[in-house]
């Protein structure tokens, strides 16, 4: 296994993004299934997230005189329009990943940044990684979009969020234009308008900017669904097919030894590292976690061999 200065330095790129859950959810489902879960953007709780963007038809130019009666004709289509549309919406699914902070300037000759890595942030530790006892996996970009070239991703390779003022975000209008509608005719001005939402999905204020965030978004489609049992009932879920796509388990010190111990096993399967995060008042230290797991009953054996001598 690679020193792990040069490991950390390895996967300090762009192609790395990361994944913060809890540590029963890492063991039980993504880990045991390799699938990591997609959940309905309805579910999420930010409302930037939660409801895309789209307005009534209003925008009207020309002979005023006939507003009205281009209004009436075309009320039945656009309605259709919105209606497909509000549809597409509530099967929109995602899952989120961090990036790295990539700098172009060589600081390896110096101290490793850890600021810059995607799994070292506090924020998500507590958030998303069950309040510092979870962990964050590594995964490859480029290998689960490859796995998962059966699903309809949208934006693919190119999911990078954006972040936005809400004076920003206000500028960013998507009402229908009864004149544009009439020009190009419903089924291309759905195509335009469902575009102009599948951006959306990829805004977010700017106050998340440090997350540095990676979305991956597709359609929910029952055949290509994944059935998980949950309370007793089958559950149909968008799974992303993950193998042979994570690079390294990162676990929270704060985590229990028996479930350090089952995601050692799992590292071993994979053969990924497992590498454990301790947490500092003034920072973090990272190490294997089996390879500190044989210093520890090293020295373990030497005092019991020093006591009975």
């Amino acid at each position: 296994m690679k020193n792990l200065n040069t490991f950390l330095k390895d996967i300090y790129c762009e192609d790395i993004i990361f994944h913060y859950t809890k540590t029963a959810t890492a063991i039980d489902y993504i880990l045991f299934n390799n699938r990591l879960k997609l959940t309905h953007i309805k579910a999420s709780t930010d409302p930037i997230e939660k409801f895309p963007r789209y307005g009534i038809y209003s925008s009207w130019y020309g002979d005023k005189t006939n507003s009205d009666e281009m209004h009436k004709q075309h009320s039945e289509q656009i309605n259709k329009m919105l209606e497909n549309v509000e549809t597409r919406i509530k099967d929109y699914v995602q899952v989120c990943f961090c990036k790295n902070k990539l700098q172009t300037a060589n600081f390896w000759n110096f101290s490793i940044q850890y600021e810059d890595f995607g799994f070292a942030k506090p924020r998500m530790w507590e958030q998303y990684g069950d309040n510092y006892t979870g962990v964050c996996i590594a995964f490859s970009k480029k290998k689960i979009i490859e796995k998962n070239n059966n699903l309809e991703l949208i934006k693919k390779g190119n999911s990078d969020v954006e972040y936005l003022t809400y004076y920003e975000l206000s500028l960013k209008t998507n009402d229908v234009s009864v004149n544009s509608f009439n020009e190009i005719g419903s089924e291309d001005y759905e195509k335009k308008m469902i575009d102009r939402i599948e951006n959306e999905l990829f805004w977010k204020h700017k106050d998340y900017i440090d997350e540095n965030e990676y979305k991956i978004c597709t359609l929910f489609k029952k055949e290509q669904s994944c059935l998980n049992m949950y309370k007793n009932q089958l559950d149909h879920y968008m799974g992303l097919n993950i193998e042979n796509s994570i690079k390294a388990i990162f676990v929270s010190s704060y985590a229990n030894e028996n479930q350090k111990k089952t995601l050692d096993k799992y590292s071993k399967e994979f053969d990924i590292p497992l590498i454990e995060i301790k947490w500092k008042n003034n920072g973090i230290e990272t190490y294997y976690y089996d390879r500190f797991q044989e210093l520890i009953e090293s020295i373990e054996k030497k005092v019991i061999k020093k006591s009975t001598n």
